[in-house]
């Protein structure tokens, strides 16, 4: 997918927007990780605990989220849509992976 994003890029000499989708495959890596340790921790709590942990890190990736696009868009309109372009591909990916790493488990 990046191959095809850059070659599409260097076709209408955007490649510097290259560094803007690999930036938000990156946020959506760490907002991934973010929320898969929100709900190992949760686990570990009681039902209320964990609703409270839960509500927290919900703010907190919303938090992050919206601080990290506030920061992209201020370079420029084109930045923070390839940034987008980058996070939603990323983002799709790991829970492609994640759904079908579970229907194999299920079968096994």
């Amino acid at each position: 997918i990046t191959l095809l994003i850059a070659i599409q890029l260097l076709l209408n000499n955007q490649i510097y927007l290259l560094a803007a989708v690999i930036c938000g495959y990156f946020t959506a890596m760490y907002y991934v990780f973010m929320l898969a340790t929100r709900i190992k921790k949760s686990m570990l709590l009681s039902p209320s605990a964990a609703k409270r942990s839960a509500q927290t890190g919900m703010v907190l990736r919303i938090i992050f989220l919206i601080l990290f696009s506030l920061l992209i868009i201020k370079f420029a309109k084109d930045f923070f849509i390839a940034f987008i372009a980058g996070f939603f591909i990323m983002h799709i990916i790991v829970f492609i992976n994640l759904i079908i790493f579970s229907y194999q488990e299920k079968i096994h």
